[in-house]
């Protein structure tokens, strides 16, 4: 059966998502992974197509009007070239070679339990204030598996009526601090309640180090966390002598152009 990662990445005005795709795919195939597709509207630079084998430009554009480029990713389905597909945010780092068997037993499986770069279970519920307050399954799509199969032919058939509907969706199952926005990860939370998917567990199957300010446990945090702790790359990231595993999700769009250069060298 074949398998790959899929990379949704449609620029807006301000970020170069597919630039930060092709950092994603780059740091995984360093890694010892392989079969990286994106998915995009964008122009792609030629060398970007060394690390792709697949580059799909999407048509019939549902986010031609958004600024998170989120409402086209219901079709993960139907444009992955892979019978078992890890979908990647494009602003991660895959810093191991996945073991895919791990995934064996799942026809659908989320990200639930991310660490902060020391290691440690993310305590606050800053940035989840949603899915506390309504008792949605806590997922992050940051990185997710599923494999070609009914169940997940289903749940990405209703998370496109979500994601179209998700105003209507929101009053439902969303009534305490309703979201103004559509949110990919709230529209995944529905489904997978609406499906009973979600199970719970202490730890994911792949780590998943989620770098925003306050997911850090901090006292006090500042503008960034680059500015807040310090970090390297030889042949290892760490951060604050930590040593980074599994897939990185470095949020801050900077830190693009750093580690970019950083994996050119490291390759070169």
């Amino acid at each position: 059966m074949s398998k790959g990662f899929l990379i949704f990445a449609q620029n807006n005005e301000k970020d170069d998502y597919v630039k930060q795709a092709y950092l994603c795919a780059l740091s995984g195939t360093y890694s010892g992974n392989k079969n990286f597709t994106l998915v995009t509207d964008n122009p792609v630079p030629q060398e970007y197509y060394l690390v792709f084998d697949r580059v799909i430009v999407m048509e019939d554009d549902k986010a031609k009007d958004s600024d998170w480029k989120i409402e086209n990713r219901y079709k993960a389905f139907e444009l992955s070239p892979y019978d078992e597909t890890i979908v990647l945010d494009s602003d991660v780092l895959v810093l191991d070679k996945i073991d895919w068997y791990l995934f064996a037993d799942y026809d659908i499986y989320f990200t639930q339990n991310p660490v902060t770069y020391r290691g440690e279970p993310v305590s606050s519920g800053y940035y989840r204030k949603t899915f506390e307050m309504n008792l949605l399954p806590d997922v992050y799509v940051g990185m997710y598996y599923f494999k070609k199969c009914r169940t997940a032919q289903q749940f990405f058939a209703i998370l496109e009526v979500v994601i179209e509907e998700w105003q209507e969706f929101y009053s439902i199952y969303c009534k305490d601090h309703k979201p103004q926005h559509v949110s990919i990860d709230v529209c995944a939370a529905i489904v997978c309640d609406m499906l009973q998917l979600h199970e719970d567990r202490a730890k994911d199957l792949v780590n998943f180090v989620h770098m925003k300010l306050h997911a850090q446990n901090w006292d006090t945090v500042g503008e960034s966390w680059q500015h807040k702790v310090d970090w390297y790359m030889n042949n290892d990231l760490k951060i604050g002598n930590y040593k980074q595993e599994g897939v990185f999700h470095y949020t801050e769009k900077d830190f693009c152009d750093v580690m970019l250069k950083r994996y050119k060298e490291c390759i070169t």
